[in-house]
């Protein structure tokens, strides 16, 4: 099972995000680490070929894990998570995320 199916698998299940956010509309890190979220939906951001794949019609990523000065490729998944009580599109690398399942809580 890939990245992108374990996270459609945790759809309502709680994610921990390692690294900060950069936020494209503040062009900058919010060095928030260890944050957890809601997943609500998840999208693919690779093809089986590791291409990427643009977002559909309607949904606007909003940030994406990382680390400043770290290189970041291309994502495998975009996720609708709910970040302080507001949902926010985020492409996620899972270098950078922890899923929190049901046996570990």
């Amino acid at each position: 099972m890939n990245f992108f199916n374990k996270l459609q698998e945790s759809r309502g299940e709680l994610l921990r995000l390692k690294t900060s956010l950069f936020w494209y509309s503040k062009g900058d890190w919010d060095y928030v680490y260890d944050r957890i979220c809601l997943i609500v939906d998840v999208i693919e951001g690779l093809d089986e070929a590791g291409r990427w794949i643009d977002p559909p019609d309607g949904v606007i990523v909003q940030a994406y894990t990382g680390r400043r000065g770290e290189r970041n490729g291309l994502f495998e998944a975009g996720v609708l998570l709910m970040i302080d009580g507001v949902n926010k599109w985020v492409w996620v690398d899972k270098r950078h995320v922890d899923l929190l399942t049901n046996e570990i809580i």
